[in-house]
């Protein structure tokens, strides 16, 4: 990763800026244009400094994450069209084979994290500052939320903010905290919502059991505290190494 990519990184995760499924960059001020004829380049401003970045690379690492920087990784145009940034249309290869997102994921599944692989992997409809509603994986809204909390005095506005992440978390049964310097993640046990959106997993059932195994477990059951006007006892999840 060189300077660019890390602010491009700390920017997207941080919130301040977001970028839509469509392939539209949002910052704290409104759209970011696109500018250049092809290979549509964006500029980001971190910290009082400028870099260009290509739209293709952050619709990219939406998608895959840090992934898209691994040793001979290549960001392709499913098309061809490389004005054509919409998420469907990004794709990576790694030793010249395609990696499509259902394929990285299923990567992500083949460990004992498969039940918790599946929570964060949840997609979320979180309001953004302009109005817009921004779909990301639960993964990418504690991503963001745990730096938000981290530099909380932060002045510059963010597209996304902490409280709308976390009322949308709680929604599913989900409340990240950070506690002595660690990011946590309470876990409702027997939450209906969370239990429909893991139904196509077949870990709808028992996934207190299947997490309470896991080495990131703290503590097995506690509580009860509220999500989103719900009282329900919880897991804790220890997301220190994890996001």
């Amino acid at each position: 990763m060189n300077i660019t990519d890390i602010a491009m990184v700390h920017a997207f995760d941080s919130g301040k800026y977001l970028v839509s499924n469509s392939g539209e960059v949002f910052g704290s001020d409104g759209n970011a244009k696109p500018f250049g004829s092809k290979n549509l380049k964006v500029n980001i401003f971190l910290d009082e400094e400028k870099y260009i970045v290509p739209v293709q690379k952050i619709v990219a690492y939406k998608k895959f994450g840090l992934k898209i920087f691994d040793p001979g990784v290549k960001i392709l145009y499913a098309d061809g069209n490389t004005t054509n940034n919409k998420l469907s249309n990004i794709n990576i290869t790694s030793n010249d084979k395609t990696v499509s997102a259902d394929n990285f994921i299923h990567e992500e599944k083949t460990n004992k994290m498969d039940c918790f692989n599946e929570i964060l992997s949840i997609s979320v409809a979180v309001v953004a500052l302009h109005g817009i509603k921004e779909k990301l994986l639960v993964r990418e809204a504690l991503a963001i939320w745990y730096r938000q909390q981290k530099h909380s005095n932060t002045a510059y506005r963010c597209v996304i903010t902490q409280d709308n992440i976390k009322m949308e978390l709680e929604q599913k049964g989900l409340k990240p905290i950070i506690k002595d310097g660690k990011r946590l993640l309470y876990i409702a046990v027997a939450h209906s919502t969370l239990r429909r959106l893991l139904e196509h997993s077949g870990d709808s059932t028992d996934y207190r059991k299947a997490l309470s195994s896991l080495d990131a477990c703290l503590v097995g059951e506690a509580g009860p505290t509220r999500f989103a006007g719900l009282q329900k006892r919880y897991i804790t999840m220890d997301m220190t190494n994890i996001i």
